[in-house]
């Protein structure tokens, strides 16, 4: 986040809730004239308890929640907290514990991580092949539909494009590239784990291998540590009108993309472009 983000409370809210204050001291008094004992706890705690908090609250300014790169703070009537995005990640982090108090091996939870992440990469190589095929043999361009619909819709874009794929499988590389820190997080962390974690994918991102086939043929051999630093990439390679290249992330000036044979039309890539905040930010936009 590169900038300050300031979101103000609403007036308006503080003033229906004043109102409803206002009813409950009317109802407080009515139960004390009818000789209910309860009329107290109405009228000091929901009436005139109520209008006093929100009149400190409108005399301080309205609440606000502000956010930035270092985290983000809250302020409500005498209230001001701070909070580090790092105490969010601990938060869940101590929550995940709570949840599952058993300890697990990190290495074998990463390894299944890894594993998950090597699944979908082969899971993407045969859907890819298979829109490779389709478009290869017919003319005509793949429709693109518009917005959130590139998730979900009907007919060959549906069938070949993988904007869905690839958004789960950008989430996958974040979970395996974030799991060493996350792993050491944890209370009962050996100091050395975050560092062995590391160790353990670099092996395996040298030694797990993937091959698809380039438009002409040619097999062309990516490794996990390929597919982790093309994360950006695959945050706009879902288009089957692109070639099978580019759509594997190919740097632009390499061996790997010579033999690169199409391109989506510019009105799509222009339109690719401006979704890239979904996959940035691995958020599905609503339909």
């Amino acid at each position: 986040m590169s900038e300050r983000l300031v979101i103000e409370g609403s007036r308006r809210k503080l003033g229906f809730a004043l109102a409803g204050c206002a009813v409950f001291t009317v109802l407080g008094f009515w139960l004390l004239d009818e000789g209910h004992a309860f009329g107290w706890v109405v009228l000091g705690f929901f009436g005139i308890g109520g209008i006093a908090v929100i009149a400190v609250t409108l005399l301080r300014g309205v609440p606000r929640l502000i956010l930035d790169e270092q985290g983000f703070e809250f302020t409500a009537v005498l209230r001001r907290s701070r909070f580090a995005w790092s105490d969010v990640d601990g938060f869940y982090d101590r929550v995940e514990s709570v949840l599952s108090p058993e300890p697990v091996d990190p290495a074998v939870a990463f390894r299944a991580a890894i594993d998950a992440l090597d699944e979908q990469i082969r899971t993407r190589i045969r859907a890819v092949a298979n829109g490779e095929a389709y478009v290869s043999t017919h003319a005509a361009t793949v429709p693109m539909p518009e917005g959130a619909a590139i998730f979900e819709t009907t007919g060959p874009w549906e069938d070949y494009a993988t904007p869905a794929r690839d958004l789960r499988l950008l989430i996958a590389i974040d979970v395996v590239r974030g799991f060493p820190a996350k792993a050491a997080r944890r209370p009962d962390a050996p100091p050395d784990l975050a560092a062995r974690l590391d160790a353990m994918l670099r092996d395996e991102a040298a030694a797990r291998r993937f091959d698809y086939e380039r438009s002409d043929g040619s097999p062309w051999t990516l490794t996990l540590g390929d597919v982790l630093s093309r994360a950006d990439a695959f945050e706009a390679a879902y288009d089957p009108n692109d070639c099978v290249e580019v759509r594997w992330g190919a740097p632009p000036d390499g061996d790997e993309i010579a033999t690169c044979r199409r391109r989506a039309p510019a009105e799509q890539a222009a339109r690719i472009a401006g979704y890239r905040v979904w996959f940035r930010e691995r958020s599905r936009p609503p339909r």
